[in-house]
């Protein structure tokens, strides 16, 4: 499987870090930097573990749906929970690294103190406590992030695990659902849906942000570095195997879309 694509957050850092020093040294001023913010590293390494999560849930549901609830791979159920719920924890984690990374621009050009935290995060954008070129980008995270940070909270601080159920697709063929382990917990629960399309919702969800985010840092550059972008002067970023499977995921399934996306899934069922 490769995917490229030009909204990659970490190739966008990347260029956006190396720029600034060139310019720096071309200029010899200050703005120099020695090593890159801490949350930028992270940003590729929690990108990356997220997607190895989906690699190896994405690898059990296969198991799964090639089976039977009456003939299914019990190892295999077991371990599509257990990946279930760190794809939720990892996602998170992944938000909050975003967080980080706007606190850091923010409070280093503007001096403007923002919680390293997308939960607060979002409270202050609710609240209209941000800036408002941040908060017309944050504000399709409204739509979505409750939800989620609603379904986090209870695998994390409710003691809550995942059941999943087969149900049959238009088609007639197996689907994979998934509840909470124990539903009795939430007053009329019945499904939380169904796991592809709604892990492929939130990613898609999380590259949207990413898309209003690089149009936002474009323009907010030109003021902070002197750093003249657009979309058609970034790097076009080749993610090939595991690393694919986030963007993989939130086009498949969560219908994710933009014009020079490409996707060539030679190899990958589905």
């Amino acid at each position: 499987m490769i995917v490229r694509h030009k909204n990659d957050f970490s190739t966008y850092l990347s260029d956006w870090f190396n720029t600034l020093q060139m310019i720096s040294l071309n200029l010899q001023t200050k703005r120099t930097l020695g090593t890159k913010p801490k949350p930028f590293h992270a940003l590729g390494d929690n990108t990356y573990e997220l997607c190895l999560m989906l690699f190896y849930l994405d690898a059990k549901m296969r198991r799964l749906e090639e089976s039977s609830p009456k003939q299914m791979d019990l190892m295999s159920y077991s371990e599509a929970c257990v990946f279930l719920k760190s794809v939720y924890i990892f996602f998170r984690i992944l938000l909050d690294t975003v967080a980080a990374i706007i606190e850091y621009f923010y409070k280093e050009n503007e001096k403007i103190t923002l919680p390293p935290s997308f939960r607060k995060l979002i409270s202050k954008q609710k609240a209209g406590q941000l800036p408002d070129e941040l908060s017309r980008a944050l504000n399709q995270s409204l739509s979505w992030f409750p939800d989620f940070k609603s379904r986090r909270e209870d695998l994390v601080h409710h003691y809550q695990s995942f059941l999943i159920l087969f149900q049959k697709d238009p088609r007639g063929k197996i689907a994979l659902d998934h509840t909470y382990l124990n539903p009795s917990y939430v007053p009329n629960a019945e499904t939380l849906g169904n796991i592809r399309d709604y892990v492929g919702f939130f990613l898609k969800s999380y590259q949207g942000l990413v898309d209003a985010l690089l149009d936002l840092f474009d323009l907010k550059f030109r003021d902070w570095y002197g750093i003249i972008g657009g979309y058609q002067s970034r790097t076009e970023t080749i993610m090939e195997g595991i690393s694919a499977y986030a963007l993989w995921w939130a086009a498949r399934y969560g219908h994710y879309q933009h014009a020079d996306l490409r996707i060539s899934d030679e190899g990958c069922k589905t």
